[in-house]
């Protein structure tokens, strides 16, 4: 489970698939107001 899902529900709507962007550090907190990412860093393996 991501950490937008623990803040606003297992069955929140994002929009899209996070799993296809594993650039994006989930930084969501239960006091914010919508889902919070930044963007991460990939090794050259892409991962």
């Amino acid at each position: 489970m991501y950490r937008y899902q623990k803040a606003f529900g297992e069955n929140f709507d994002l929009g899209f698939d996070l799993a296809i962007c594993p650039f994006l550090n989930d930084k969501s907190r239960h006091e914010d107001r919508c889902p919070s990412f930044i963007f991460g860093h990939l090794d050259r393996s892409g991962q």
